[in-house]
């Protein structure tokens, strides 16, 4: 089966996986971090969340009060974050017998 990566160019920092939201976050770390790196089921998704990353981070804010409250999302730029800096890597996973 093959998965695809987002990792800075010529490093082996990758963006990495986590629990819960937040991914637009995330900076490349040395292996992925803990958890390893971010993996994407097809070169579509990795392309989306690589296309997210560089629009910049999302910050969540609610208006309201209570159950009423709305979600609001607004993107905050970040002008470090260049076009090119990132690539999608394939990988192959395979089964292993246990």
């Amino acid at each position: 089966m093959k998965v695809f990566a987002l990792r800075k160019r010529g490093t082996h920092e990758y963006m990495p996986a986590r629990k819960g939201r937040g991914y637009s976050n995330d900076e490349p770390v040395e292996g992925g971090g803990p958890l390893g790196p971010r993996l994407f089921m097809s070169e579509i998704a990795a392309r989306n969340a690589l296309s997210q990353w560089r629009r910049g981070v999302v910050e969540r804010t609610f208006r309201g009060d209570g159950w009423d409250a709305d979600e609001v999302l607004n993107v905050k730029p970040q002008p470090h974050r260049a076009a090119m800096e990132i690539e999608i890597v394939p990988f192959g996973l395979v089964e292993c017998a246990s």
